[in-house]
């Protein structure tokens, strides 16, 4: 299981993002707008190459832009 391999992974298929590994979930965090995921295809896509990895489960961070970059508030 390897997120630095995962990450090089999906940034070839034009998922520019970050991967950390928490045991068996993998958390995605985009470097900014990923349109290509809004494709079912690419999502498919992602999903396997995550397995592929030895991960399990995917997790994507969402961001608010309004708030500068940060997270999603959460209370």
């Amino acid at each position: 299981m390897s997120a630095e391999s995962l990450e090089t992974a999906l940034r070839a298929r034009g998922i520019a993002c970050r991967v950390e590994g928490l045991e068996r979930l993998a958390l995605l965090r985009p470097d900014g707008p990923i349109p290509v995921l809004e494709e079912a295809a690419a999502r498919r896509e992602a999903v396997a190459l995550l397995r592929e990895h030895g991960f399990t489960h995917l997790a994507l961070e969402l961001v608010d832009e309004s708030a500068g970059d940060a997270a999603v508030h959460r209370d």
